[in-house]
């Protein structure tokens, strides 16, 4: 969230606003388990997603590795994407 801030941002308050807009996509897929399940596939698009997931289900028991690698793999890519986008606008 950090990279992504520093990156967007050109002030302070700026930057204040788009951490509040970035959280929500945190929480967002929580939703997921308050909807039908042909439903729920739409917040597939977060990384956190699959972390949720992952997690519910060993929660009950059942295999969870696909499900958190994926998550892990996603986010591993979000980040190296935010990494890049920092090292070009900070470092140019």
């Amino acid at each position: 969230m950090t990279l992504f801030v520093a990156t967007a941002a050109k002030n302070k308050i700026e930057a204040m606003t788009w951490q509040k807009l970035f959280n929500l996509p945190l929480f967002l897929p929580v939703l997921s388990f308050f909807v039908s399940a042909p439903f729920s596939g739409v917040f597939a698009i977060f990384p956190n997603y699959w972390t949720y997931r992952g997690f519910n289900l060993l929660i009950e028991g059942k295999s969870s590795g696909g499900y958190l690698l994926i998550g892990l793999a996603s986010s591993i890519l979000l980040l190296v994407l935010m990494i890049k986008g920092f090292t070009r606008s900070h470092f140019k």
